[in-house]
């Protein structure tokens, strides 16, 4: 009789137990578009460069199941962050940056981090080793933060993930993640 109970009580016990969150990330997708390139296209002329409506259509009409092939190294997905950035609002900050840079302006970045990029849900945020604020031509924080678009962009339109930059010195980290 002691061994039938204790047998139910671990059957309770057991069914007790949460089963383990079998749900898996969305997966990382890959797109013949680049946002690295079309932060080069603002830079260039950002009269004739894509919208971000358009530069986000473009990428999502060339996603295909290639896999990670060519993609960039040196930009690590969803390491220091949990929350991911909705797509739309990575693109309108890098659309931002970008034409930011081509006015001349100069993004900041820290030891302990500077926002650079606040919109809806995402944030682009620029750290360096150093104390003390440092600048850079805000081209290259949109190129690196491109550079991430590039290689962690998932299928259900979100990002998150850092790369080191600018080329070639990469002294500043930048961050794009999902914002408040």
């Amino acid at each position: 009789m002691v061994k039938l109970l204790f047998i139910f009580s671990l059957a309770a016990l057991t069914a007790a137990i949460p089963a383990p969150d079998t749900t898996s990330d969305p997966q990382l997708i890959h797109s013949d578009f680049s946002f690295e390139k079309w932060v080069d296209d603002i830079m260039a002329n950002p009269d004739t460069a894509l919208t971000v409506d358009q530069a986000l259509a473009a990428h999502n009409a060339t996603i295909h199941a290639r896999g990670l092939v060519g993609r960039q190294s040196g930009v690590n997905c969803d390491k220091l962050t949990r929350k991911r950035a909705k797509g739309p609002a990575a693109v309108w900050c890098i659309n931002h940056l970008a034409r930011r840079g081509h006015n001349g302006d100069k993004c900041s970045a820290g030891c302990s981090g500077v926002t650079n990029c606040q919109h809806g849900q995402c944030e682009i945020v620029s750290q360096t080793g150093r104390c003390g604020d440092r600048k850079v031509n805000c081209n290259a924080v949109a190129r690196t933060a491109g550079a991430v678009m590039d290689k962690c962009f998932r299928a259900d339109q979100t990002v998150a993930g850092n790369a080191y930059g600018p080329r070639p010195n990469d002294w500043m980290y930048v961050h794009l993640q999902g914002g408040d």
